[in-house]
């Protein structure tokens, strides 16, 4: 070229070259699409910014090219090792002079083609002009063709790969895909395993959840015929044993996930609750979990996520209480779930968040005295745990008349009695955390002096209900 360009790194760092591959063999065998992004760069010390360029446009691993004469195996081989996954593939290559120079031509007419005195001078000359374009386009393919004969025929290091054999490029994003995502769920169903839903996929995504919140007991959830939920059904929660018949012949969500033949899905959920068990007590927001299943090792798509998260929660329900963001911003308790708050967990989970909680043998014993006028309320047995305890108690006063739920007196004859009626209303009413309210707030409601045992306790609850 007839003119002076800039430093090597920087004419590298201007092709911008960006391709990708697909992780094809784990596409095949998990489901799930993913892919490394191939970057070209000069010199070692510009490795990071091309991984951190791969991570913002979502691809989860890295091709790099080294432009570099120093460069060893050795160097390329300790760099592999460092990372914590098999994320990044590394190598060099004896043309790396063809493919400068070819960069330096490239750059060299970019800058004529941006330059406001050439151009306005070409634009008098269409010759000149249309030779111009020509030798652009021509020399850009000559670069791109060369790097992309380089990218399958180089040898690529990565952390466990150092054999010096040669392996499709393709073969190896699959590798480092595997490892990465060692634990991602097996679901073969294009229509919600990724990130972006198109709308018929939403709509389809919103119908199964809603069967899921109203229909568990239904073989198919109740779905009849062959709609895109029947196969969003068939592939995440039939065929995983997520929704299974039992040998009475009715249909139930699998509680215990250690039967789960998925190993991916059984890390995923076994992961999850320990991490809710870590912060135990405390808000836990839908989207954190969200991130937490999609990155590694799960790599949990965000279509999948709202039909998945509400079966593992159906295990979990006698441990998990809901929560939704109100207008003050602040998380409110909900006793329980419905299809709204399905579809909020599609499209909002940051509005969303649960509390994992855990009792004690003492507690135990008082929420199965609790359990029974539960069940008195409910016309149905009562299991003994906080949620499904707290829910019908909560319930009966939301659903009665304002005027109840604001009334002063609801006994004329006996004072103490009229005001235990008032705080066991206001406790319900105000009920933030079922666990609490449970143990704490509706034993202090019937005896704020601390004089009655449980049974008597019992007791004026079931009075304070009936008056």
């Amino acid at each position: 070229m007839l003119m002076q360009v800039d430093s090597d790194a920087k004419v590298i760092e201007s092709l911008n070259y960006s391709e990708y591959v697909m992780a094809n063999g784990h596409y095949h065998d998990k489901g799930s699409i993913r892919w490394v992004k191939q970057s070209v760069v000069y010199g070692l010390s510009n490795i990071d910014s091309a991984i951190n360029c791969a991570n913002r446009e979502g691809a989860f691993g890295s091709f790099v090219l080294v432009l570099d004469p120093h460069a060893s195996s050795q160097d390329l081989s300790e760099l592999a090792s460092k990372r914590s996954r098999e994320d990044l593939a590394l190598a060099t290559t004896s043309l790396w002079e063809e493919i400068l120079e070819l960069a330096k031509d490239v750059y060299a007419l970019d800058l004529i083609k941006h330059d406001k005195v050439t151009s306005a001078a070409m634009q008098g000359d269409r010759v000149a002009a249309k030779e111009f374009e020509y030798r652009y386009a021509y020399t850009q393919n000559l670069l791109r063709e060369k790097i992309t004969s380089v990218f399958r025929e180089v040898t690529w290091i990565t952390k466990t790969t150092n054999d010096n054999k040669h392996y499709p490029i393709s073969y190896i994003a699959s590798c480092m895909a595997d490892d990465v995502y060692r634990f991602t769920p097996q679901i073969h169903n294009e229509i919600v395993n990724r990130n972006k839903l198109s709308a018929s996929a939403v709509s389809a995504s919103k119908k199964l959840l809603e069967r899921m919140v109203n229909s568990e007991t239904q073989e198919a959830l109740g779905i009849s015929g062959f709609p895109p939920e029947k196969s969003i059904y068939m592939s995440l929660l039939r065929n995983t044993g997520l929704h299974y018949k039992r040998g009475d012949g009715t249909w139930h969500w699998l509680e215990d996930h250690s039967k789960l033949a998925d190993h991916g899905l059984k890390s995923v959920f076994s992961a999850t609750t320990k991490l809710l068990s870590s912060k135990k007590g405390e808000f836990v927001s839908l989207s954190d979990v969200r991130e937490f299943w999609a990155g590694a090792p799960y790599g949990v798509t965000k279509g999948v996520f709202p039909i998945l998260f509400m079966a593992y929660t159906f295990a979990l329900k006698s441990k998990i209480a809901f929560y939704e963001r109100a207008i003050s911003g602040e998380f409110e308790y909900l006793p329980e779930i419905d299809a709204e708050y399905a579809y909020k967990l599609q499209k909002s989970p940051n509005d969303l968040a649960i509390k994992y909680f855990e009792v004690s043998a003492v507690e135990q014993k008082w929420l199965s005295k609790l359990a029974i006028v539960s069940s008195e309320l409910a016309n149905r047995e009562i299991d003994a745990n906080f949620i499904n305890t707290a829910t019908p108690l909560v319930t009966v006063i939301h659903r009665q008349l304002n005027w109840v739920k604001q009334a002063h007196t609801y006994n004329d004859v006996d004072s103490i009695l009229n005001k235990i009626c008032r705080n066991v209303r206001d406790v319900l009413l105000r009920a933030n955390d079922p666990l609490r309210l449970l143990i704490v707030d509706l034993p202090h409601a019937l005896d704020p002096d601390g004089k009655l045992n449980d049974d008597d306790k019992i007791e004026l609850l079931r009075e304070v209900i009936n008056i």
